[in-house]
């Protein structure tokens, strides 16, 4: 059954490339009767068939190529042994030329021994029309090695290749092969094995005196881990609801590679950042289960005893706290972790401590210091991992945001009994004010103006009238309010007066009383005294002048006694 496959398509190849070279005009012979009949080709035979009939030309098939290449050299006894292995495969029964390697040594064998080797130019090749994988040897003739060290005594030139490799063996104890400038080192078993780049290239192989030559460094010792003592320097800056730490870390390792280090953080730290920390490889904070927190550092180079690094984090503060909980990094064991605590000392805050040195200069503290705080005054205390700092709050002494420089008043006084009184208030303030007022007993308010702009002032209680005094400066307030006193007497009599009270400081009162046509003013006591001449304003010689001076939440006041003017 195979076979009669074969042979329907034997023919109908052969048909296939007969009828291309038929024309149009012959006609078709009739088939003959072929039903036992059998041919039999070899399989490349039916696959030029095949290539025709399908239009394929076979001269498009990729060229031979060099599969792999492993060269042998034994320099044992002092002669240059090599022998090579190449393997190729050609893709066409086609004549073609392979490339071993480079034209160099001289050969003096090859097996299979009909294989065909070609030398042109400076190239080595395979003349090759076998379809498929091949495999050759060569060996090259022996050649005597140079004295040691004068120089090499090979070059070889690789072809391209993805598998090339040389091997060397017979090197004496005391000998030390190169490949160019670089020393070529015995693997575990003894073996001298080079690979070669696929690219191809010369390479130049050397024996030299190994007692000559650099001898490498002794592999580093196995990795160990390390016990760490830690020194920090912690600036403590209180500010925006959480006590910052800026630190200086300085790790001191007691043995192992220093490679690695845990480092204890508090557990409430937030904002970690690390800076400043050569060689560092990676770092990274991790929560543990627990609920602590630990940094843990990795760094490049082994063997380096001491880091340093910044490190900053925040420790979350009440508002008006009265204590400072301060803490740096540690590590685990006693007397293992030593901190210079420092913290700006600020203006009514008093920070205490058991064995606090304050105050202290900048210029006493790291110059890193002045980097993080501009403050000239610092408190410092040593201690381990955390330390807790006293913060009592001092009270502050209010002064005064506004007063009064000058109060000039006038109070008119009838016949009657009615009074009135204006006042012109002259008042500093340092920003916005509620200034408050009180007037006198029963009276009534005329006017109210701030800088001749009409006000209506708030009521409060107890009396208390509030004027706002806007920006900052001064202001200029006037008053006018009336009250009722009793009748005048038609002889004689007392009266009593009295101006508006206010909180304020106020410099100085000018106060003049005006009295009734016909009455005269025999006398007066109070809290005022009688000013000098020059300072009646009113224009009404009958007129006291009172002045009162620096006085505080004061009512200026006096008993007016008076009598019929003409009388004995």
């Amino acid at each position: 059954m195979t076979s009669t496959r074969l042979s329907l398509v034997c023919y109908i190849a052969m048909q296939a490339a007969v009828s291309g070279t038929s024309t149009a005009q012959t006609p078709a012979s009739p088939l003959p009767t072929l039903e036992n009949a059998e041919v039999r080709i070899p399989y490349a035979e039916l696959r030029k068939l095949w290539e025709i009939a399908h239009g394929m030309d076979p001269q498009e098939l990729p060229k031979g190529a060099l599969l792999s290449a492993e060269y042998r050299a034994d320099v044992s006894g002092g002669k240059l042994k090599l022998e090579a292995d190449f393997r190729v495969e050609s893709f066409g029964k086609r004549w073609e030329r392979i490339r071993l390697m480079g034209a160099g040594p001289a050969v003096a064998s090859v097996e299979p021994a009909d294989a065909r080797l070609l030398v042109e130019g400076e190239d080595l090749f395979l003349l090759t029309h076998t379809e498929g994988a091949t495999s050759v040897k060569v060996r090259f003739v022996e050649t005597v090695l140079p004295v040691l060290g004068s120089g090499p005594f090979l070059e070889l030139q690789s072809a391209p290749c993805a598998v090339a490799a040389l091997k060397v063996s017979g090197v004496a104890a005391k000998q030390l092969l190169k490949l160019g400038e670089q020393r070529v080192d015995a693997a575990a078993d003894g073996a001298l094995q080079i690979p070669l780049s696929p690219k191809g290239g010369k390479n130049l192989l050397s024996l030299v005196d190994a007692a000559s030559e650099p001898q490498p460094d002794p592999p580093p010792p196995p990795l160990q881990a390390s016990e760490w003592t830690v020194q920090n320097e912690v600036l403590a800056i209180e500010g925006d609801g959480e006590i910052k730490h800026h630190a200086r870390v300085r790790l001191l390792a007691v043995n192992g590679s220093a490679l690695e280090a845990t480092l204890m953080m508090p557990a409430n730290a937030r904002g970690v950042a690390l800076a400043k920390a050569d060689d560092i490889r990676d770092w990274k904070l991790v929560r543990n289960s627990d609920g602590s927190a630990e940094l843990r550092l990795r760094w490049q180079t082994r063997d380096i005893m001491e880091r340093e690094f910044r490190l900053s984090y925040a420790l979350p503060q009440l508002p008006l706290a009265t204590a400072w909980e301060l803490r740096a990094p540690a590590v685990a064991g006693e007397n293992k972790t030593k901190t210079l605590y420092m913290f700006a000392l600020q203006a009514g805050v008093e920070l205490s401590v058991p064995d606090m040195q304050s105050p202290v200069p900048p210029i006493r503290l790291s110059k890193w210091i002045a980097e993080e705080s501009k403050a000239t005054e610092f408190g410092t205390v040593s201690g381990a991992a955390s330390v807790t700092v006293a913060a009592k709050l001092l009270p502050r002494v209010d002064t005064a945001s506004a007063a009064i420089t000058k109060s000039t008043c006038t109070t008119k006084l009838v016949a009657d009994g009615s009074v009135l009184t204006e006042s012109k208030m002259e008042i500093e303030h340092q920003q916005p004010e509620r200034w408050v007022v009180v007037l006198p007993e029963n009276s009534t308010l005329l006017k109210c103006a701030v800088n001749n702009a009409p006000v209506n002032p708030i009521v409060r209680a107890a009396g208390e009238l509030e004027v706002p005094l806007t920006g900052s400066g001064k202001s200029e307030v006037q008053l006018s309010y009336t009250e009722a006193k009793g009748k005048l007497d038609a002889v004689e009599g007392q009266t009593a007066l009295e101006l508006a009270q206010t909180p304020l400081f106020i410099h100085e009162v000018l106060w003049n009383v005006e009295i009734p046509e016909g009455y005269e003013a025999v006398g007066a006591e109070g809290n005022v005294e009688f000013a000098t001449q020059g300072t009646n304003t009113s224009g009404n010689a009958a007129a006291l002048s009172l002045i009162k001076k620096l006085c505080r939440n004061e009512r200026p006041q006096i008993a007016l006694f008076y009598r019929k003017r003409g009388l004995e």
